[in-house]
């Protein structure tokens, strides 16, 4: 039986069990890994317990493979068989209070471009190359790209980023992928259009020297 994954979950780590505005930026990979070890110690076939199939870390800009895609993950409850996650760290939670409103941790730039590329890529045809589970069949889109929380009531992946946040990255990530290959297509024609004509054999023409 071939097992199909759909969808696309983003998390964040968050914040504490008593706080759910306390800062995990400073969290590490090995840090939620530990964590999952002693909350479920449901390892995975890449020999790690962290239940997300991808994190990660905006501190390297690096992402980490957990678990092949198409094994079980602990990630959003009911979807565990049919969807990739993905967790950031970082708490992305809106504070309560402050001016302007802000998230518990910064949401950068570099952090949105990383998190789109890294989307494309995958919704693209896999093209970094994760490990994928023998029976896996990927049938990505950029409509299935969710919010934890359109599985599950929660927070999660961050007050302060909407509904359609990760979805709108990866599909502007596309359409910028489309405009400079058009922009790289124009450039070439305009080249060949502006190229001087070979001639025949009975043009002639300057030497730059005088005979």
């Amino acid at each position: 039986m071939v097992n199909i994954i759909k969808n696309i979950a983003l998390h964040h780590s968050g914040g504490s069990v008593s706080d759910k505005y306390f800062s995990t930026a400073y969290m590490s990979v090995t840090d939620i890994d530990t964590y999952h070890h002693l909350k479920w110690n449901f390892k995975s076939s890449l020999n790690f317990y962290a239940g997300y199939n991808v994190i990660y870390d905006p501190k390297s800009r690096l992402f980490f493979q957990m678990r092949a895609i198409g094994e079980e993950t602990a990630a959003q409850y009911g979807h565990n068989f049919d969807t990739f996650s993905l967790c950031i760290i970082g708490n992305f939670n809106l504070r309560p209070f402050g001016s302007p409103r802000m998230p518990v941790d910064q949401m950068t730039f570099d952090i949105e471009n990383d998190i789109a590329a890294y989307l494309q890529d995958l919704i693209d045809g896999n093209k970094r190359q994760l490990i994928v589970s023998s029976g896996t069949k990927l049938d990505f889109s950029y409509q299935r790209v969710y919010a934890h929380r359109f599985f599950k009531d929660t927070d999660c992946y961050g007050t302060f980023l909407t509904n359609t946040w990760a979805r709108e990255l990866a599909s502007r990530k596309k359409v910028a992928i489309i405009r400079e290959s058009l922009l790289a297509l124009y450039k070439l024609l305009d080249n060949l259009k502006r190229k001087p004509s070979l001639g025949s054999a009975d043009d002639r023409e300057c030497d730059g020297f005088v005979e």
